[in-house]
């Protein structure tokens, strides 16, 4: 059964969405086992699709959560992965977040991982005279506060140049904040600059995004002081007369649980990016929608589970961004699809190994359609997997008025198709008469179409 989710401040949406004739839909196709040499059991902690050797095939970085290693999956060009290759993240103990950027200009995407010991980054060094990928540099490691946890990339100064921000989760009892780091344009980073938020500011994730459409980011952390859980907002003033004129407190937004992970996307297709915070410890997630002026309005989205991170992106090729959460207590991945008025509805659940903590969205296989891969930690064991799901959804258009599900008739599955669209609001393509509702009129209109489209 769906499962509506309705934001407390719901903005209509204009988007042009195209028919969906079938549910979205994710079939299994591999399993991967990993595990790496360190002294500790692996715990395969995040994973991350980029196209590290530029073949036009996205590849795979997965890190281990308490060891240096990471492990890279090169695409074989048909959705399948090659055996892992192990890099050392050299005094970069306890990898956490990897995120992948082109850091240097090149073309290639380098890395960038918040760890134990600091900020790591590793340069992507491209490929040989026989177009065989020559794998990254030494990896160079920056200071960046007690017990780094999250890792984003925001052109902060403008230059055109991904520099990166660090949030410090800290320990207890102590000041913490962030770092941002300026990049030189060829991959090298100055000494970061930290920014105090306080004792027991437990910065748990970091996001660099523009929000009132200036063109320069604004930088949101989400922490925790005292039970008190918070998002910080810092504008970007952009330019200044001779130099970039830095990151300005904005406001503190407070939130009803404490967060895991904070994301960006246009949710309501207003144009502007709105924002969603996943929950570890309570079965919500937060949706900030923006005003187009960098306001945010918050509302809760009642998911049935707890999770650890949300990613948006498009499941279903209807222009509109759904996400997807990594379930850990039920060993699933959960797709929730954009009904294009602020609200959601769940229309897939995938199976994943146990306790799956990190997902990535790309198209493995090249065909049009986006894949999710979950990074599966499977505590107590000295291994982990990352279990991939192919995209199998399948889209069109209606032959006829009523035909919902575009089988080319008028019959129980547009019947069913105005029953799950029930009440709701915006573009829908169960609503039939076009009244802005989806309700006993559409219902009704069905009933009258029965039949084949072209008797």
């Amino acid at each position: 059964m769906s499962i509506l989710l309705a934001a407390a401040a719901a903005a209509t949406s204009s988007a042009d969405v195209r028919t969906v004739c079938n549910d979205v839909d994710y079939t299994l196709v591999d399993t991967i086992e990993l595990d790496t040499s360190g002294q500790y059991n692996t715990f395969i902690r995040c994973v991350v699709a980029a196209d590290v050797d530029q073949d036009g095939a996205p590849d795979l970085i997965a890190s281990d959560r308490f060891d240096d290693e990471l492990l890279v999956l090169l695409n074989d060009g048909a959705g399948g992965f090659l055996p892992p290759l192990a890099f050392e993240a050299t005094g970069g103990e306890w990898n956490r977040i990897v995120i992948a950027e082109d850091l240097n200009g090149d073309g290639f995407p380098d890395l960038a991982i918040s760890s134990l010991q600091g900020l790591v980054v590793m340069l992507n060094r491209g490929l040989g005279e026989s177009t065989f990928w020559l794998g990254f540099d030494v990896p160079v490691l920056h200071a960046s506060g007690a017990d780094p946890h999250w890792v984003d990339a925001a052109d902060l100064d403008g230059d055109g140049d991904p520099d990166l921000l660090v949030a410090d989760l800290g320990l207890a009892g102590e000041e913490t904040g962030f770092h941002y780091f300026m990049n030189d344009g060829a991959g090298q980073f100055s000494e970061g600059v930290p920014v105090n938020l306080g004792f027991d500011a437990r910065c748990i994730s970091i996001i660099g995004t523009d929000l009132d459409g200036d063109d320069h980011p604004e930088v949101l952390v989400v922490g925790n002081r005292s039970s008190t859980n918070m998002v910080h907002v810092f504008e970007n003033l952009g330019p200044g007369a001779d130099q970039w004129a830095g990151l300005l407190y904005d406001t503190t937004l407070l939130l009803e649980y404490g967060a895991c992970s904070i994301r960006d996307a246009d949710f309501d297709g207003d144009g502007d990016r709105d924002l969603l915070i996943c929950h570890r410890s309570r079965p919500h997630a937060t949706l900030l929608l923006n005003d187009g002026a960098g306001g945010l309005t918050i509302g809760n989205l009642v998911i049935p589970d707890s999770s650890e991170l949300a990613e948006p992106f498009d499941a279903n090729q209807d222009g509109l961004p759904d996400f997807a959460v990594a379930v850990k207590d039920l060993d699933q991945i959960k797709v929730y699809v954009n009904r294009g008025d602020g609200s959601f509805v769940t229309e897939e659940s995938m199976q994943t190994g146990d306790e799956p903590k990190f997902l990535a969205v790309a198209d493995f296989d090249l065909d049009g359609s986006p894949d999710v891969v979950s990074a599966d930690s499977l505590p107590g064991f000295d291994r982990g997997t990352l279990t991939l799901h192919r995209n199998s959804t399948t889209t069109g258009t209606p032959s006829c008025e009523g035909d919902i599900s575009c089988d080319g008739r008028v019959g129980v599955d547009d019947l069913l198709g105005v029953i799950s669209g029930w009440g709701s609001t915006g573009d829908e393509p169960a609503d039939l008469n076009l009244d802005g509702v989806v309700g006993v009129d559409d219902l009704l209109r069905v009933v009258s179409l029965w039949g084949p489209c072209d008797p």
